[in-house]
């Protein structure tokens, strides 16, 4: 895992007492409960813990990577600062520990979410795919790009062109053919792909 107080990648353990915290207090408690919330007892009478200290590692672990987004490129800019105070954070998949994690009822947490590789193709352009407007400028960045990706050939640039209809939906164009952006936009309707959209497996549109 990556040492956010010294900024060197090393083996520690992840910080448990935010994950502990999630499951005593603002979640599953410390006992189990019956519906009319008195504590579950097992056949000696005992108290029934919900979690132990696996699941606490456990969810320490989904925890790492974790940090700041880079500010909205609108308002943010003002304050000069060089994070977002609004936005969720975000997960740097490099400093993430991408090892599987067992769930509380010994599944294993994200199986019922499909894998990037499962989804169908061209699965940005589908009814329900959702687009959230960032801001205005790209400068500074409102999305997050690995430096990695710039010396990368299988990530390609380009502009959408205004004969795309996913251009279309996301400008949504008046009679002078300005653009409108909406906050939210979620497509109601499956999209044909055009030019450079045909060629590649997912969308990040800055």
């Amino acid at each position: 895992w990556y040492d956010e107080t010294t900024g060197v990648r090393k083996l520690v353990f992840p910080d448990e007492n935010y994950a502990r915290e999630v499951m005593q207090l603002f979640s599953i408690g410390l006992h189990e409960l019956e519906l009319d919330g008195t504590e579950t007892r097992d056949k000696f009478g005992r108290e029934i813990q919900t979690y132990d200290n696996v699941n606490i590692m456990n969810n320490a672990r989904v925890m790492t990577g974790f940090t700041y987004t880079a500010r909205r490129g609108n308002t943010e800019e003002l304050f000069r600062a060089t994070k977002s105070r609004f936005e969720p954070f975000r997960i740097d998949i490099d400093k993430h520990d991408f090892f599987p994690k067992q769930s509380i009822e010994d599944g294993w947490i994200g199986d019922r979410y499909p894998l990037c590789e499962d989804l169908p193709k061209h699965h940005f352009l589908k009814i329900g795919a959702t687009y959230r407007f960032r801001g205005g400028s790209s400068i500074p960045t409102s999305q997050y790009m690995p430096a990695s990706w710039d010396a990368d050939e299988k990530i390609k640039r380009f502009v959408l062109s205004p004969d795309s209809m996913l251009y279309k939906k996301l400008c949504d164009p008046d009679p002078a053919g300005n653009c409108n952006f909406s906050n939210v936009v979620t497509l109601d309707e499956n999209l044909n792909c055009f030019g450079n959209e045909c060629s590649v497996d997912s969308v990040i549109i800055a």
